[in-house]
């Protein structure tokens, strides 16, 4: 961010796989500032990365592959 003045993305790719719940939720609340852009999220449990995402109170979409 400092050399390109741009938000960096955050890809988190299958994260539930290694992190329980509540650990995924605390990744996203510190990433949730203006020092991030967009983030992205895997899973293969898109109810379970939405109830995720709720707790955050941040706008979000969610695509099926």
């Amino acid at each position: 961010k400092q050399q390109s003045g741009v938000n960096p993305i955050l890809l988190l790719d299958d994260v539930f796989d290694k992190l329980d719940e509540n650990r995924v939720t605390q990744i996203i609340k510190l990433v949730e500032d203006d020092n991030f852009g967009q983030l992205f999220i895997s899973d293969t449990h898109a109810d379970r990365t939405e109830q995720v995402v709720k707790q955050v109170h941040q706008s979000y979409k969610i695509f099926k592959l």
